[in-house]
């Protein structure tokens, strides 16, 4: 049965040789909305947010930088219990075409790709959580009485369109949440707790190399952005990948 991982971000970063304008056409042709609900100007840039398919999308210009993000939407009526808004097969290709519009609008000259996600797997307690993370995890052998496990790693690999260096940067975590409520009577409050739930952490940043200051050729920016994005799914799927 294949792990029911949550999704909690979705990122797709491009870094440029010119600094990004950012402007709200480029929301539009990206969402399909006519106007962002959320327009701020803020240091060497602009972003622009609001409700997209199932969580909220960020589209933020600063510098040379523009990042498309998806996340929860915080204006949801009920409280999640993890930050997730998707589960990874729903949230994860939905993401993807969504970015794959960007290329194909974007008339910026792009010398960086980054793909980036935190997803969540929830599991029954600490022991199986490192249980769960000796599935995922090869460069450690993680006992069961072990608490509070992080591990980051970055096993570079060669791309198979343009020949050099991606990084492949993966984070995997033992994650416990409490959560709570908190009740204000005429003199104080008070605060009851739920009992904790336990889970995997998965943080993903996949990039083309940072030391290129090359533009890449127009026709490219997809099949390096798919490259990144499968090597993200193996990384789901199958843990880290040496």
């Amino acid at each position: 049965m294949a792990a029911k991982w949550q999704v909690e971000t979705l990122r797709l970063t491009v870094f440029l040789n010119e600094a990004a304008k950012g402007s709200e056409a480029e929301w539009t042709a990206l969402t399909g909305q006519d106007e962002a609900e959320l327009r701020q100007t803020v240091p060497a840039g602009r972003v622009y947010a609001g409700e997209y398919g199932p969580g909220r999308l960020n589209l933020s210009f600063q510098g040379s930088r523009v990042d498309v993000v998806l996340t929860q939407n915080p204006s949801t009526e009920t409280v999640a219990e993890w930050p997730t808004f998707a589960s990874f097969e729903d949230g994860f290709p939905a993401f993807v075409e969504t970015a794959l519009g960007w290329f194909e609008s974007t008339a910026y000259s792009v010398i960086r790709i980054a793909f980036g996600c935190i997803v969540l797997l929830k599991t029954d307690g600490v022991e199986d959580t490192n249980r769960a993370l000796s599935k995922y995890v090869r460069s450690a052998r993680i006992e069961d009485r072990v608490k509070d496990f992080l591990l980051r790693t970055n096993w570079p690999t060669k791309s198979n369109v343009t020949g050099s260096e991606l990084n492949r940067i993966t984070s995997f975590g033992a994650l416990r949440v409490l959560t709570g409520q908190f009740r204000m009577g005429p003199e104080s409050g008070t605060v009851s707790l739920n009992d904790p739930t336990f889970g995997v952490r998965l943080e993903i940043d996949h990039s083309t190399d940072a030391a290129n200051t090359t533009p890449f050729e127009k026709t490219l920016l997809i099949p390096i952005f798919e490259e990144l994005v499968n090597l993200a799914r193996e990384n789901v799927e199958s843990g880290e990948c040496p």
